[in-house]
């Protein structure tokens, strides 16, 4: 990482850094196909749409995620 830059950064307003995070994070988001994929996530990826090609209910909702975790569960 570039010392100098990290350092300018924290020079910023909390508000500021925060709003150089996102435009990083969207930066990112717009070349993320250009990221390397290993061949074991590329089978990961295939294994779990074949997974929810084959049964489609058998996973939970968002809905039922979230109130789990709400719950402590």
């Amino acid at each position: 990482m570039n010392a100098t830059l990290l350092s300018e950064a924290t020079k910023l307003s909390v508000a500021e850094r925060i709003d150089l995070v996102a435009a990083i994070w969207d930066s990112m988001a717009a070349e993320i196909n250009s990221l390397p994929l290993s061949d074991d996530h590329r089978a990961e990826l295939d294994r779990r749409l074949s997974e929810i090609d084959t049964d489609p209910d058998a996973g939970k909702t968002w809905v039922e995620v979230r109130g789990k975790i709400e719950r402590g569960q």
